[in-house]
């Protein structure tokens, strides 16, 4: 018998509420998303660094034993791969691809934070100046963590380039095939946004789910725990079986992070970047059709 295949994926952005969409679609009865987040089977640009790509067989798997209107999964860096979108269309022309998009300065900065955060630590500049200065190096394969593990996450400005990332889907899917959606919709129109999404999906519209806040910003409390968090003491792989090695990892790492208000960005290095990402604002607007001017430098 063949396996059902994929009909919709959420594709990013970063720091967008992909997580959120994710959980609360994975609520609806008549939706069935993959239990594993941020698969990544497509686009050829992003090799996977700590398990290998999965097979056709594999990916297939995680949507088997379903018989729901709407299967899909959520992948984070689908929008911003390169290749990604062709290869989409080439495995379902019928594809439905929902984007989520936020205020590139904001994301890009909460993506950093995030990075700082994550595991063993993807990034390790302790400012978000540092680590955009430190781009030209790491493009050239320089400055890249030791545990991180995605080298092209730590471009931030190329994450930022959005329309560009938007264009590539558009220039393969028809546009009614594509729901762009804003992050900062989700913080005052959520029902309203969650309908529209369930209405482009062709399930039931009126599901209510709860809309508790998912994926908030969260900090490292000790870093010298977290170093220590990676480290396996000789022997211990010989007593300790892997599953449970995992489990007191993620505990650890657990008891190691808070809850915290992510701090102010610079306000001189928020303006820059406005400046900088202003032709992607404008071209974004164009092809969304949303007025995006509160996301331009202030010129008054």
């Amino acid at each position: 018998m063949q396996l059902p295949i994929p009909n919709f994926l959420i594709v990013g952005a970063p720091k967008c509420g992909t997580t959120a969409m994710w959980r609360y679609l994975n609520a609806h009865p008549e939706i069935h998303l993959s239990p594993k987040k941020d698969m990544h089977y497509f686009g050829k640009d992003y090799a996977p660094l700590k398990r290998p790509r999965f097979s056709l067989e594999e990916y297939l798997s995680h949507f088997d034993h379903t018989d729901q209107r709407a299967i899909g999964e959520a992948s984070v860096w689908y929008l911003h791969s390169r290749f990604a979108a062709q290869e989409i269309f080439d495995f379902n022309p019928d594809m439905k691809i929902i984007v989520m998009l936020r205020d590139p300065v904001q994301m890009i900065y909460a993506h950093y934070t995030q990075m700082r955060f994550n595991a063993l630590g993807d990034e390790d500049l302790t400012t978000f100046e540092e680590a955009l200065s430190a781009e030209p190096d790491r493009r050239s394969g320089h400055r890249i963590p030791k545990h991180c593990t995605l080298a092209s996450a730590l471009l931030y400005r190329d994450i930022a380039q959005l329309a560009d990332q938007l264009d590539r889907y558009y220039a393969v899917f028809p546009k009614e095939q594509v729901l762009v959606l804003f992050q900062e919709d989700m913080k005052t129109q959520v029902e309203a946004l969650y309908r529209r999404t369930l209405e482009f999906l062709q399930v039931n519209p009126d599901f209510q789910t709860d809309f508790k806040r998912i994926n908030t910003h969260k900090e490292v409390r000790y870093e010298g725990i977290r170093k220590l968090i990676g480290i396996t003491p000789v022997g211990v792989k010989d007593l300790v079986p892997a599953g449970l090695r995992s489990r007191m990892s993620k505990g650890l790492k657990r008891l190691n992070s808070k809850h915290a208000e992510r701090k102010p960005l610079n306000a001189e290095t928020e303006r820059l970047l406005r400046t900088e990402f202003d032709e992607q604002i404008v071209k974004l607007s164009g092809l969304t059709g949303r007025n995006l001017d509160h996301w331009r430098v202030d010129t008054e």
